[in-house]
């Protein structure tokens, strides 16, 4: 979930947020301290809104692989090792424990 932050000397609301593992503080372009005091909790509010597509836009930006398990298990035995009863007697493990998960 963002969040937004004001820091010492700079006019904008900061988002901070983290997608995917990566954590961000970005400005989102909207003064805190607007020439109408009256006007601050509807500035906070739109740097909210600012701040939760800002993280919504990141999340999109990053691709999640979409491996079903079959493949993920084909895909991490295949360069374990080099000879040849060792692979074969890995990937008949792996094959038993696909059969037992099914589809």
């Amino acid at each position: 979930m963002a969040s937004v932050h004001t820091q010492p000397g700079r006019p904008h609301y900061f988002a901070s947020f983290r997608a995917k593992g990566r954590q961000y503080f970005l400005s989102t372009g909207i003064h805190h301290t607007p020439k109408d005091p009256a006007q601050i909790e509807a500035f906070k509010d739109k740097a909210r809104a600012k701040a939760a597509q800002m993280e919504r836009e990141a999340q999109a930006k990053v691709p999640t692989p979409n491996l079903s398990s079959r493949q993920f298990l084909e895909g991490f035995v295949a360069p374990r090792t080099t000879d040849p009863d060792t692979a074969r007697r890995t990937a008949n493990i792996v094959n038993r424990f696909v059969a037992i998960l099914g589809d």
